[in-house]
């Protein structure tokens, strides 16, 4: 619906001020557009992506699921997605650039790095749910079975400011999957702090 100058008016529930005598336009009127236009960009910012997203970083999304005693590739074989990374208890890690560990838990995580290229962690959850929502069923099986699942996004501040946001249709699905999410934030970071 398009509202012209007196459509809007009509259009909200509440009274406008009185006109202005040099211009024949209720201030009222003026206000409401405003209120229109700064919803119609907090709309835009909501719902479009942002792949240069000014006060990020680097961002990405990890989905992360615990088997507890059911071995990761049993978790890879009931969804049906390989993983990016895994862990087995009692096996020892050897994640790069850090020192080796024993895996304390079992663990599989599906991680958006290097699949998504974009500062906009939307992006990235959008990515994870796209492998997932096929999988709904077997996702629900594994949780049934004690599997403990959430997802980490990671991201770095451009300058200490700013934050990610997330979209009413992801915290439905997230919702629909029983997966919580968690962000992980960090920076700003000098360049050689990388």
């Amino acid at each position: 619906m398009v509202l012209g100058a007196t459509g809007l008016a009509s259009a909200f529930p509440f009274s406008f001020a009185t006109n202005n005598k040099s211009t024949g336009i209720a201030s009222g009127t003026r206000a409401a557009e405003a209120s229109l236009a700064w919803f119609g960009l907090r709309s835009k910012l909501m719902y479009d992506y942002d792949d240069d997203y000014e006060t990020c970083a680097r961002t990405y999304a990890t989905l992360c699921i615990y088997p507890g005693e059911i071995d990761p590739d049993a978790v890879t074989e009931r969804l049906g997605i390989e993983p990016s990374g895994w862990q087995r208890r009692g096996e020892t890690s050897h994640a790069s650039g850090r020192m080796p560990t024993v895996a304390t838990l079992n663990g599989w995580f599906l991680c958006s790095r290097g699949e998504i290229e974009s500062r906009d962690s939307r992006r990235h959850i959008d990515w994870l749910l796209s492998q997932l929502m096929p999988k709904a069923e077997a996702v629900h099986s594994l949780q049934m079975m004690g599997c403990r699942m959430d997802i980490s996004c990671y991201w770095l501040s451009q300058q200490g400011e700013g934050g990610p946001t997330l979209r009413p249709a992801q915290m439905r699905k997230l919702a629909d999957l029983n997966i919580e999410l968690w962000f992980d934030f960090y920076g700003p970071y000098g360049e050689d702090d990388d």
